[in-house]
């Protein structure tokens, strides 16, 4: 689960306010985690509304805690969503290979853009 560490938005009278979120992590037979046993509550603040280049952005230090717990580096990271491409640049940030895939023009290029600028500073292999 991921704590938002706020509250989102919804029917503001006839529910609780969302603060979770769902990580789904699955694969095919049995996988070894690389490092120490990860907790599976993560607190991570979510991207303020004013920051927000994609309306599903998720934060980059939240995916980076994710991938450094469940890869190594020089790993493959697969984005068939990418969006703004917070999870590439999580990617190269920690040091891992990544394919992002995302089928509207304009989010594209920002992904792209987003992982090249950590490319740029050296931070991946």
């Amino acid at each position: 689960m991921w704590d938002k560490k706020a509250h989102g938005m919804g029917d503001l009278k006839g529910s609780f306010a969302p603060r979770y979120e769902a990580i789904i992590f699955a694969t095919k037979g049995r996988y070894e985690l690389p490092g120490k046993r990860p907790d599976d509550l993560i607190a991570c603040a979510k991207v303020g509304n004013q920051s927000l280049t994609h309306p599903n952005e998720k934060p980059v230090a939240l995916l980076e805690q994710l991938i450094e717990a469940t890869t190594i580096p020089g790993a493959l990271i697969l984005d068939p969503f990418a969006g703004s491409g917070s999870t590439l640049a999580a990617a190269a940030k920690t040091g891992r290979q990544y394919i992002g895939i995302e089928i509207d023009e304009q989010y594209s290029k920002l992904a792209a853009t987003r992982a090249a600028e950590h490319h740029q500073k050296g931070e991946t292999t």
